[in-house]
């Protein structure tokens, strides 16, 4: 590629993450549609570049993008939040979780019988429904900021979609072990097992590693040139810690998820367990890594866009588990008693904030190139378009759901307002 070409689509995606995040605070459309869309213009409508010309580095740059945002979660996620609304939070994304892998297992079945997508089994449902079972922490953060919906109902979500993308990530992880045949007596019983104990490790090394790290940095804090390199000593150990909790068996993912937990309520700990010797983080450090992540969530979205093909059976299905995932949605804020308790005009708009991003996008493209996954499910080359084009149409639904409830709330306080000023004439 050209380098003063290749310099032009850098300012170019740069300036739209940043426009775009200003848009989206004036009327509510995320910069991730602007993104996806530059991302297609660039391929597929006018051919610039093709997505090939970064086949070897898409699969460092889908963990290194993994790994950022989900720090980047657990640094701006406050403890009190999250002790609050945890329990409706996780039970919100595990019914979620568990009804759509049933709709989309089922609806992939019902098509395959009908004729319309032959080749697919029961494995391609299973492992689209866990993909698609979740809803993107970065979606999710960004559209309930805007919405106002309450600290409750916003916490509720954020951490849902944070627990989510791990809980995704983990399962679809075991599956693929599972499909590939790892060991030969692997069942349901197992697969449970798998995915407990993944959880379980990751959230012990998280907590670990949070509270030696912040020792750590507490004893080299008096060194003014070493501080100035705390992030980037921070970014190295977020690495290792990933590197680490994997290859000992744990969720990777909910690691560095935990470790930016401990690290952005550094402030609580200290006076929950009185720990004097203990590094507060500070505004600098938190400020450096949001930089980084909306830069590599900007290049992600653009990468999504690349990789979006142009084939309306894949899209009509895309569209039909969009549609349909609603009906999980409704299910499971049902079921949840904190959700039920929600002011009802605020509870219909929960329906259709489900939006899928970098969680679902990072699995399609790594289940892409799995060796040997094609023999367990021939159709696998599929799941990139179905995912990338639900992940679109997802993101365009809950925005279009927020637009619709933000004019009912202006439409209502100018009714109020007008009937205000009426009574007091």
């Amino acid at each position: 590629m050209d380098v003063i070409l290749a310099l032009i689509i850098i300012a170019t995606i740069l300036l739209l993450g940043v426009f775009g995040e200003f848009f989206f605070r004036k009327t509510g459309i995320p910069d991730a549609l602007w993104l996806i869309l530059f991302g297609f213009a660039i391929t597929t409508l006018f051919n610039i570049i093709s997505p090939q010309a970064f086949s070897a580095i898409i699969p460092i740059f889908v963990v290194v993008t993994l790994v950022v945002i989900l720090f980047e979660g657990g640094l701006h996620l406050k403890l009190t939040g999250v002790v609050k609304a945890s329990l409706a939070g996780m039970g919100l994304a595990i019914l979620f979780f568990i009804f759509s892998v049933i709709i989309v297992t089922g609806i992939t079945y019902l098509m395959s019988v009908l004729g319309f997508y032959p080749g697919w089994n029961l494995w391609t449902g299973v492992l689209l429904g866990a993909i698609l079972g979740g809803t993107s922490s970065v979606g999710v953060i960004a559209l309930v900021q805007f919405a106002n919906l309450g600290e409750e109902a916003s916490d509720i979500l954020v951490v849902e979609s944070a627990f989510n993308d791990a809980l995704c990530i983990v399962v679809v992880s075991t599956l693929v072990v599972y499909l590939l045949g790892a060991t030969s007596s692997v069942g349901i019983k197992s697969v449970l097992q798998g995915i407990s104990s993944g959880f379980a490790i990751g959230i012990v090394i998280g907590i670990a590693f949070g509270f030696i790290w912040l020792y750590l940095l507490y004893k080299l804090e008096s060194n003014k040139d070493m501080k100035n390199y705390f992030y980037f000593f921070t970014l190295a150990a977020l690495f290792f810690i990933y590197i680490l909790t994997d290859y000992v068996g744990g969720s990777a993912v909910i690691a560095c998820f935990i470790f930016g937990l401990i690290m952005g309520n550094t402030l609580l700990i200290k006076q929950l367990f009185k720990i004097e010797r203990m590094y507060e983080v500070d505004k600098e450090l938190l400020l450096i890594n949001s930089q980084l992540a909306f830069l590599i969530k900007s290049f992600f979205f653009v990468l999504i866009g690349m990789l979006l093909v142009l084939d309306y059976k894949l899209w009509i299905y895309g569209l039909i588990i969009t549609v349909f995932l609603l009906i999980p949605r409704i299910l499971a804020i049902l079921i949840v008693p904190s959700t039920r308790k929600i002011e009802k005009t605020k509870r219909t708009l929960l329906y259709f904030i489900y939006p899928k991003g970098l969680a679902a996008g990072i699995l399609a493209i790594s289940l892409a190139n799995a060796p040997g996954l094609d023999k367990a499910i021939p159709t696998i080359s599929w799941f990139v378009p179905i995912i990338f084009s639900t992940i679109f149409l997802s993101i365009l639904m809950s925005t279009i759901s927020l637009g619709i409830y933000r004019w009912k709330m202006k439409k209502t306080q100018v009714q109020g307002d007008n009937t205000n000023v009426d009574t007091n004439s």
